[in-house]
């Protein structure tokens, strides 16, 4: 099994394991604004799965593979979630350190 279907299959089972109260295998939209609002109220430290998911964005996005997020690789990637590339250059403006 290659690495990104790995980190989903365990992405997955610990969403599952901490968000789908009544235990159907789905994680309704409210399921997912509690999890969502635990996880800000949370910042100082993150869940596991928490984590997992921003390594495993960061290298889907990090095409170069040099664990650095350029500003192309961070267009090219909102790009693929619907952002113009306008707006996904604005934004990587604002987070870029």
């Amino acid at each position: 099994m290659g690495y990104a279907k790995e980190s989903l299959k365990a992405l997955w089972l610990g969403l599952l394991e901490i968000a789908d109260k009544d235990n159907d295998q789905r994680i309704e939209l409210q399921e997912w604004l509690t999890l969502m609002r635990r996880t800000l109220e949370m910042r100082q430290s993150p869940s596991g799965w928490f984590e997992k998911y921003g390594e495993y964005m960061f290298k889907l996005f990090d095409v170069s593979a040099d664990n650095v997020l350029d500003i192309s690789e961070y267009v090219d990637g909102m790009n693929a979630y619907g952002l113009s590339t306008r707006e996904a250059t604005e934004a990587f403006k604002k987070i870029a350190v």
